[in-house]
């Protein structure tokens, strides 16, 4: 969805930390994001980090923000991720990855 949303756009696409009404890249590329995130520092710290957002904007305060978001994640991530994320939330980056080989090795235990 996203990428066939991004052909069409009449106009270069923003980083997700300047989005505004473009479903496709908030929640579509959204998501691939947060999903990355979970993998890059983990399921617990993404937790925390969300955890955490939630209780400095919950109900009764101002939505989070993405600012707030970084900052709940500076906090709840190792340094060393930082950089990655602020390329993925503050950049518009495109991966192309591919497999160009693959092995196998048979294990003790017969797998």
């Amino acid at each position: 969805m996203y990428l066939l949303s991004r052909i069409n756009m009449p106009f270069p696409e923003p980083p997700l930390m300047r989005v505004v009404d473009l479903e496709h890249v908030y929640y579509s590329k959204g998501a691939i994001v947060i999903d990355a995130m979970r993998d890059l520092i983990g399921e617990d710290t993404l937790n925390r980090t969300l955890r955490r957002l939630l209780r400095e904007h919950g109900a009764a305060s101002p939505p989070a923000t993405t600012p707030d978001l970084l900052a709940a994640l500076r906090a709840e991530a190792a340094p060393e991720y930082y950089a990655l994320i602020e390329e993925w939330v503050g950049e518009v980056s495109f991966l192309d990855l591919r497999v160009e080989a693959a092995s196998a090795q048979a294990l003790s235990d017969g797998r």
